[in-house]
């Protein structure tokens, strides 16, 4: 994804790295809580809940 900000010269690039599952997608336990999954993050081929999703890798950014 590229943002380019009107009558500036920033243009900021960020990656996605989480994908929020769907309902017919396999939705293997939480790492952290053992619970169903929502997420997946491809940066560390590990799925999250809800919950554990936010800020479980600081090194992404």
């Amino acid at each position: 994804m590229t943002r380019i900000y009107k009558n500036s010269n920033i243009t900021n690039r960020s990656k996605i790295y989480h994908t929020k599952l769907s309902e017919h997608d396999k939705k293997p336990p939480c790492k952290e809580c053992g619970e169903n999954s929502g997420f997946y993050c491809n940066m560390n081929d590990q799925y999250f809940c809800s919950i554990h999703i936010v800020g479980h890798d600081e090194n992404e950014f």
